[in-house]
């Protein structure tokens, strides 16, 4: 009886928390595009706004990561 109410008030907040947490997404999808609307689209948003980093930079500045690839086809690309 305990444990149903608490998986029901879990569930409850955790409904809650997606449904803000879409609101939020929705409202900055919105003002992105409202903002790329007057630039003059995305890709010239991005490229106002946006920094291009090379690769080769990032991994002298140690900004990236080693990803073990255990599957054999992975390991060919």
């Amino acid at each position: 009886m305990i444990n149903e109410e608490i998986a029901r008030k879990t569930l409850n907040m955790e409904v809650r928390a997606g449904k803000v947490t879409s609101k939020i997404l929705l409202d900055l999808i919105r003002k992105l595009l409202k903002e790329s609307e007057k630039i003059g689209g995305l890709e010239k948003l991005v490229g106002s706004k946006g920094n291009e980093v090379k690769l080769k930079d990032m991994v002298k500045k140690g900004q990236l990561e080693e990803i073990p690839v255990e599957e054999t086809e992975l390991k060919e690309l």
